[in-house]
């Protein structure tokens, strides 16, 4: 019979034996961590950085040998910009998670991202109320331009703002003599990255079209030429519009090959782009973010709204994308209801958000000809990349740091809620301080 002592003896060691084996377990274990991945994307694609320097095609190649005919590479592509290599895969070779960790797994591969997808961040139409506000009435919560237009005169139209979004309804009438004519072909409807060709148009789709006309007709009334870039489309019968990183990319490697081939023919500046769009993603998107900070070399400035989840992007256990990133030619906006106040469906944040611009309440163009009334964060960022292109049309010589700063630096606070978002942008002000300081030389 084992004495009660001999017992505790016992149950003594088996306890230390199991805390040794658990300790022991994780040097043991060869399974890797679940991977953290975007809400939404594609799971049939991604992108592959390669360890060394190679041509898109030739590192194409060398996966197809080395995954075996069972992976089925169905589309791939490079980027002049970007050592990254986008490729997309059947449904029969796998899903995202295993198919990375294959890849992951090739000596020549350094690192795999999902092909996220990001939504178009505009809100029910229902939640929109068909108010005409004058973006001139500082009162009302607009961008108080009539000061801007008055010192800006008969400048002629310079910068140029790429609109990265939907199919365009380019028919419009507000559009005659705001579209961008490229300079190396002189074709005026911009380029389609989802469908391949070079029309944005043709289509009828109210957030691309409405974001368009906030940023031609309302805000930089003829100071600015408008590129529309389609990025976007809608994916398994989605109510909004998703743009995957794929077009995104496509869309900057394009903008900023324009930038360097055209830029000053005719006046051009192609120097603002406009991206309507969010993801929440615990990593960052990786290669979005070496392209934005190729495009702050280049001066290029990046307008994007903080997004539509009515929350504050400082507590958010997920990050949103474009919103988080660093960068600072990056111009983060959210939405202002009439009173100036936040809307209630805009994100807020004491770090990411750099000033408000209208929301809600006002009208803006429609497929058909026609107006109406809509609402969201990216028709914010609209509003604010308009105002952009005015800080331009006033003076070429400001970089996207400088423009952001202008901006940034003359907004309209409304407290108490203005330690979330900074306040809204009072564009007349930011150029008429710019003129005062002298970067604003005499009308031509």
């Amino acid at each position: 019979m084992i004495s009660n002592s001999a017992r505790r003896a016992l149950a003594a060691s088996l306890t230390l034996a199991l805390a040794a084996g658990c300790a022991a377990a994780p040097e043991t274990s060869t399974r890797r961590p679940r991977r953290l991945l975007p809400k939404e994307f594609d799971p049939t694609s991604a992108f592959v950085l390669p360890k060394a320097p190679t041509s898109a095609e030739a590192f194409v190649r060398s996966l197809r040998l080395a995954m075996g005919p069972e992976f089925q590479i169905t589309r791939s592509r490079g980027f002049d910009r970007l050592p990254w290599v986008f490729i997309a895969w059947s449904d029969a070779s796998g899903k995202f998670e295993a198919v990375s960790e294959r890849l992951e797994a090739e000596p020549s591969v350094a690192r795999v991202m999902p092909n996220s997808l990001f939504r178009e961040q505009g809100v029910s139409a229902k939640s929109a109320k068909t108010l005409p506000w004058n973006l001139g009435d500082a009162a009302l919560g607009g961008l108080d331009v009539a000061p801007a237009w008055r010192v800006l005169g008969d400048r002629p139209a310079r910068p140029v703002v790429a609109v990265m979004d939907g199919e365009f309804d380019l028919a419009h009438p507000a559009f005659e003599g705001l579209l961008y004519r490229d300079c190396r072909d002189g074709h005026a409807s911009g380029h389609d990255f989802v469908a391949g060709d070079a029309d944005a148009g043709g289509g009828t789709w109210a957030h691309p079209t409405a974001v368009a006309g906030i940023i031609g007709p309302a805000v930089a009334r003829g100071y600015a030429r408008l590129l529309p870039l389609r990025i976007s489309e809608y994916r398994n019968r989605s109510v909004e519009a998703y743009a995957s990183l794929e077009h995104i990319l496509a869309a900057f490697d394009y903008f900023l090959e324009l930038k360097t081939e055209c830029e000053g023919i005719d006046g051009a500046l192609p120097r603002i782009v406009h991206l309507g769009f969010a993801v929440e993603s615990p990593e960052a998107p990786e290669p979005l973010g070496e392209m934005f900070e190729l495009a702050r070399r280049e001066g290029v400035l990046i307008v994007a709204p903080a997004g539509n989840h009515a929350v504050g992007l400082d507590d958010l256990s997920i990050p949103v994308w474009p919103a988080a990133y660093p960068h600072a030619n990056l111009l983060v906006v959210t939405g202002v209801r009439r009173g100036g106040r936040p809307d209630r469906f805009a994100n807020t944040s004491r770090a990411a958000v750099d000033a408000g611009a209208p929301s809600s309440g006002f009208t803006t163009l429609a497929p058909g000809g026609e107006t109406r009334g809509l609402a969201g964060t990216s028709y914010a960022s609209a509003h604010a990349a308009g105002a952009a292109a005015l800080i331009l049309a006033c003076d070429d010589a400001l970089d996207p740091v400088a423009v952001k700063t202008a901006l940034a630096k003359t907004v309209a606070k409304s407290p108490p809620l203005v330690s979330l978002w900074g306040g809204r942008i009072d564009v007349g002000r930011a150029i008429t301080e710019l003129a005062a300081a002298g970067w604003c030389g005499a009308a031509p």
